[in-house]
């Protein structure tokens, strides 16, 4: 899955919603911390998702982190697509509280806005 002459991963978790993996860039020794994020669509389980993340992400503001996957939330208005579901203002309030108190800088990039992924750095 990945290049062990280029990462030495020591660890992976899964937890719920949350695969972990832990582990160092070879060349620049630096350790990182991945979070791939399926989050449920559920209002109540996102917020407990987000509450169970943020200690973890504050508590390791030392290594680098980034937050992938599917965060089933959208910031604001412009990002909800999809005829499916409707935009919920509540669900975005609490997803950019968690943005703002875990220090995340939002990242989306074209080529993974058309597959719906999103990755957030903690910086």
């Amino acid at each position: 899955m990945w290049d062990s002459s280029r990462l030495d991963v020591w660890s992976t978790m899964s937890f719920g919603h949350v695969l972990v993996i832990k582990g160092r860039v070879t060349m620049i020794a630096e350790e990182f911390i991945i979070f791939n994020v399926y989050a449920p669509c559920d209002i109540v389980a996102k917020r407990e998702l987000w509450e169970w993340l943020a200690p973890i992400i504050n508590n390791n503001s030392d290594i680098c982190l980034c937050l992938c996957g599917d965060f089933n939330s959208v910031r604001n208005l412009e990002e909800h697509k999809g005829r499916s579901s409707v935009f919920r203002q509540v669900d975005a309030d609490i997803f950019n509280q968690f943005i703002a108190d875990c220090f995340l800088i939002f990242y989306l990039f074209a080529a993974d806005y058309l597959l719906g992924i999103e990755v957030m750095v903690f910086l």
